[in-house]
């Protein structure tokens, strides 16, 4: 049962409520949520392939961990200016610490790349990594999700 839990821990991670995303106006705000949104959708894959709620295949898991891998790769530069709008979820901390954010970042990236995709259980034993990763950044640099709702 344990396992069944882990996809709906890792949704949280990187969950954003879809409401407090309405009316951002800032342009590199919209980016970085739209590059969360789709690492989120990539994430709800294969966290669904793992948890058997949706059957697993191999190439659409490999093309989901590629959607992982270049949000990641995006991170620091989407964030790399200091850009801000009231309906954000990016902490100000960001950038006062911006070299363990990134650090951070590749933290994630190296947990995506060491997804294990050769069986569905392989996915179950390398996935709670990510979040692990996602929940480390988060955890700091994000505001905490009831604040956002």
């Amino acid at each position: 049962m344990t396992r069944r839990l882990t996809p709906a821990v890792l949704l949280l991670c990187i969950a954003t409520a879809a409401l407090a995303h309405q009316g951002v106006t800032n342009p590199e705000v919209i980016a970085r949520m739209e590059a969360m949104k789709n690492a989120k959708a990539a994430l709800a894959l294969l966290s669904d392939m793992a948890a058997g709620k949706t059957e697993f295949d191999v190439d659409m898991a490999d093309s989901a961990r590629t959607r992982l891998v270049e949000a990641t790769t995006a991170i620091p530069t989407l964030f790399e200016m200091p850009q801000t709008d009231p309906k954000s979820e990016a902490l100000p901390i960001i950038w006062d610490q911006f070299d363990d954010f990134s650090e951070k970042a590749k933290d994630t990236q190296t947990a995506i790349l060491q997804i294990d995709l050769q069986s569905v259980e392989s996915l179950q034993k390398t996935l709670p990594r990510v979040g692990a990763a996602c929940r480390s950044c988060h955890e700091i640099y994000r505001v905490p999700q009831s604040q956002s709702e």
